[in-house]
């Protein structure tokens, strides 16, 4: 008899490697997705319910008020769905500063998008707003694909 590793690991010949996953969405990116598209719908609703009549307040203070509930449904899911601690947020962006660093333009650019959307919403009705807003990923592709001249493959213009 050929004598085994130590290893929990290490394979014999006998025994058949397990097949391969090919599923690219994990369990916990699924549940991220949904918490997305939830956020999303929710966020969508509350701008209609809140810019039906001229509201009294910055557009850029809604926008920061998004922006910390989804950092408190990060931190959330972070402590309660993957059982860390919150702190660990803190130990990332410390460790790889540099990285952080560099989110800070589209980081802008987003809250200017977020800005722009309010100042949309105001002015549009809502179901010309949510396909003007729908449009954003294939304009994305199209620039993808005129500025820096590279091609989609099939699944990623499917998957538009």
């Amino acid at each position: 008899e050929r004598a085994t590793s130590a290893s929990p690991l290490a394979r014999t010949d006998d025994k058949k490697p397990p097949p391969e996953r090919h599923s690219s969405v994990s369990r916990a990116g699924l549940r991220v997705l949904v918490l997305l598209v939830c956020q999303t719908c929710l966020k969508n609703v509350l701008m209609q319910a809140v810019m039906q009549e001229r509201p009294k307040f910055l557009l850029s203070s809604a926008v920061i008020t998004v922006q910390l509930l989804k950092l408190l449904f990060a931190a959330a899911y972070i402590r309660f769905g993957l059982h860390q601690s919150v702190f660990s947020i803190v130990t990332v962006v410390r460790d790889d500063w540099y990285n952080t660093l560099l989110l800070v333009i589209p980081c802008a650019a987003y809250s200017l998008q977020m800005t722009l959307e309010y100042v949309a919403f105001a002015h549009l009705d809502a179901s010309v707003f949510q396909v003007l807003v729908q449009l954003k990923m294939p304009i994305t592709a199209f620039f993808y694909r005129a500025l820096l001249g590279k091609k989609l493959q099939l699944q990623q213009l499917l998957s538009l």
